[in-house]
């Protein structure tokens, strides 16, 4: 397990192309949650996804979602 002074280390300052990446990644989330709320109500899950969240190299996103009970959203991923 990480200690916050690990998680909080500061390794470089980034540069604009990694910041111009970033931004670009960030004004992509509110479509990717739109399709991803319109692919789960097509698949009929009972969930609702309240953020998406892109990792910084664009290579990984974090979805969040709220639900009554149990999901299983696996072809949710997948169609993702």
């Amino acid at each position: 397990m990480r200690t916050l002074e690990e998680v909080q280390k500061i390794i470089r300052k980034a540069q604009q192309k990694e910041i111009d990446k970033w931004q670009s990644l960030r004004d992509k989330e509110p479509q990717i949650q739109k399709r991803a709320r319109e692919l789960a109500i097509r698949l009929g899950l009972e969930m609702k996804i309240s953020d998406v969240e892109y990792r910084g190299d664009g290579k990984k996103a974090t979805f969040y979602y709220t639900a009554e009970g149990r999901v299983d959203f696996r072809q949710l991923i997948k169609d993702m």
